[in-house]
């Protein structure tokens, strides 16, 4: 499916909305938008060496988050390094911005180069279906490849497709700690939630799974930048936004 223009989309959710899965899924339907992981820049810039890599680099292996200016600094080096910090380039985010704060600074930069988010799409799971999806929810460390023994399980029963190296679930997937982080992205989400809403660019996708939620997403795209007619969507996918 072609687009009529570029898009430079942000994909938020709490954890374990799927927000990664989505990003491929954008980039397998719409190729010319590009897929940008928050931990796919994070593991990129562990390995280099730099100041900020070995301070990543505890960060995680604390079990910590990386600062707000350091995150949309990496961000912005890897759209940089990718050619795609330009107004004629599209890409999706997925898991930036994690604050208000991220949501600002991020929009400042982006502007210096004329290359603003123009779509913000939250992916919306009720908190029992998102504790159960965890509960579920397997991943490759290495490449950040992640897996849901329901809802997007692997070839081969706990390994990666790619490698076929074992499994590991996050620590903070426990029910206790996964509740509390949920409570902290919900404190949050409003505020960037207000942000982008002010912009008119917000946009919520209700589900409860991958796969129901994808179509809305796709068509959502098509009908905001792509060469369709709208007359061609399906209406039934896109309720709910």
């Amino acid at each position: 499916m072609k687009l009529a223009k570029s898009i430079r989309v942000l994909i938020l959710g709490a954890p374990g909305t799927g927000k990664a899965i989505q990003c491929r899924k954008i980039n397998s339907a719409f190729p010319a938008i590009r897929c940008l992981c928050a931990g796919d820049i994070i593991r990129t810039e562990m390995p280099r060496g730099s100041s900020s890599s070995f301070l990543v680099t505890r960060l995680m292996e604390e079990g910590r988050v990386v600062p707000d200016d350091m995150m949309i600094a990496l961000t912005q080096n890897h759209l940089l390094e990718k050619d795609l910090l330009s107004t004629y380039k599209s890409w999706a985010i997925s898991g930036i911005p994690r604050t208000e704060n991220q949501a600002i600074t991020l929009d400042k930069e982006l502007k210096r180069h004329n290359a603003g988010v123009n779509m913000v799409i939250e992916l919306d799971i009720d908190d029992e279906t998102l504790l159960k999806r965890v509960q579920t929810r397997w991943i490759h460390p290495p490449s950040g490849r992640v897996y849901n023994l329901n809802d997007n399980p692997p070839k081969e029963k706990l390994k990666d497709d790619v490698t076929g190296e074992p499994l590991q679930q996050r620590p903070g997937d426990v029910a206790d700690l996964f509740m509390s982080r949920l409570r902290e992205y919900r404190e949050e989400a409003e505020k960037i939630r207000n942000h982008y809403s002010k912009r008119g660019i917000y946009h919520k996708i209700h589900g409860q799974t991958t796969e129901n939620m994808f179509p809305k997403i796709r068509d959502l795209l098509a009908l905001k930048f792509g060469r369709m007619d709208p007359a061609n969507f399906d209406s039934e996918s896109l309720q709910g936004r």
